[in-house]
């Protein structure tokens, strides 16, 4: 933690006086660089009457950041080959079936472009009163979409609701069970849970609500989702949450590095596309910060206000989490620290990769090529792997996946999925000519 006190040195202040300015009762922070949680803060208080001071061991309701652990949770059934993402969502809820439901597919669920209403016109968060699995499917059988698939990113908690069901159907057990099973278990979240035991209740910092024109914290009332626990039950820690993040970056079973980049990947963004800051991928809301895209998700449940951001290309994520649902301000919060943080980090990040050593196999290939009268390319190698360097492809350059041989696998630009391969070698070892896609690019 000592090698980052130039930046958390300013966060303590400034979330104490973000504690005011939201406002909320209290807030919880905690940094993840890399694989560690380097940093953790509390400030306020879990509940009044008795007081009781926030600590960074209580848990929040997390709201909609559990559609992330929804999302991880049909991707794996998908690799697993038990659902496909482009089937229209009625092949798994067969009860989804007014007119124009059968353009709606799962995929448009995951990136909020489904057009299905977002409370499926229902008054819910108001009443507090959530169908059982029987109601819900009853729900489903006339709930109709209000516009066609990806026209509008139209963020739905119905529809990811409905993804629930989808898991049931395809795994034969119940939704709750599948994502404790194979997503908090094997994570080690300990902390997070859809419905706490006694020693977890004993640490949950209850949500608070603000009365329109009082300044005073009323307790939000608990409100039990039911068959919409898809898009909002889980409780948790900022420590917890963030091993999602991490999952992110240390891939493995739970998560392949393609699916991790299809997540990722914009699949909808604002209808404003000349000044975008929002966008979806499956599951990840992506944010834009001028030339940064970070990814993450907000949880508005009642009574609280919770926030996740990671940049994927630093492998650094932020978690805040208010326990009062007037503290919009996390989202903007989250993201300063996590630039903050960046700003320190990336440097030293820099600075270790350049004396990193080069695997040896990849030493022949580093340097600069062309095609006469056209373009230069050149190879790298950095924190983040081998890369190809290709003009006007910007940013960290396009990652190559060895496959042997000379051979490597193009992951993006306007050559992804064509295969670079070493064409000729010189005497000395380097190599001297490589091919992509066909076209020849000498050693300059």
């Amino acid at each position: 933690m000592t090698r980052y006190s130039e930046v958390f040195s300013g966060f303590e202040p400034r979330l104490d006086r973000a504690l005011a300015e939201l406002p909320s009762p209290g807030l919880n922070a905690a940094v993840l660089v890399e694989d560690n949680v380097v940093w953790t803060y509390a400030t306020g208080l879990a509940q009044f009457d008795p007081a009781v001071p926030l600590t960074p061991s209580h848990l929040h309701r997390i709201g909609s950041i559990t559609k992330l652990f929804t999302a991880h949770a049909v991707l794996q059934l998908r690799d697993a080959g038990f659902l496909d993402l482009d089937a229209p969502l009625r092949t798994y809820v067969p009860e989804f079936r007014q007119p124009g439901t059968e353009r709606v597919t799962v995929r448009h669920v995951l990136c909020h472009g489904s057009g299905i209403p977002t409370n499926g016109l229902l008054d819910v968060w108001r009443t507090g009163v959530f169908a059982d699995t029987r109601g819900f499917r009853d729900i489903i059988a006339s709930m109709p979409v209000v516009a066609a698939p990806m026209e509008y990113i139209k963020y739905s908690n119905a529809a990811i609701s409905m993804l629930g069901l989808v898991i049931e159907h395809v795994s034969g057990v119940t939704y709750e069970a599948f994502v404790a099973e194979r997503l908090l278990a094997p994570l080690g979240l300990r902390d997070t849970a859809f419905y706490l035991n006694a020693a977890q209740e004993a640490r949950y910092a209850p949500g608070h609500t603000m009365p329109p024109y009082e300044h005073r914290f009323v307790r939000a009332p608990y409100q039990d989702l039911k068959s919409w626990n898809a898009c909002g039950m889980l409780a948790s820690t900022t420590q917890d949450v963030l091993a999602l993040a991490r999952l992110q970056w240390r891939l493995g079973p739970l998560l392949t590095e393609a699916t991790r980049n299809e997540m990722h990947r914009l699949h909808s963004m604002d209808t404003d596309v000349t000044v975008w800051r929002i966008g979806y991928g499956l599951g990840w809301r992506l944010h834009r910060y001028g030339d940064q895209i970070f990814a993450g998700h907000g949880g508005a449940y009642v009574g609280n206000r919770c926030q996740v951001l990671l940049s994927l290309r630093d492998h650094i994520a932020v978690a805040v989490f208010a326990n009062g649902n007037q503290a919009a301000g996390v989202v903007d919060l989250t993201a300063d620290l996590l630039m903050r943080t960046i700003d320190v980090v990336r440097p030293a990040q820099a600075a270790r990769a350049s004396n990193a050593p080069v695997p040896p196999e990849w030493q022949p290939l580093l340097g600069a090529y062309a095609v006469p009268h056209w373009q230069i390319i050149r190879i790298e190698a950095g924190p983040h792997g081998l890369r190809l360097i290709a003009p006007p492809e910007t940013g960290l350059g396009i990652a190559l996946t060895p496959q042997g041989n000379g051979r490597f696998r193009v992951e993006g630009g306007r050559s992804a999925a064509e295969t670079l391969t070493v064409h000729k070698m010189g005497p000395d070892g380097l190599a001297q000519q490589l091919k992509i896609g066909g076209a020849s690019y000498d050693r300059i």
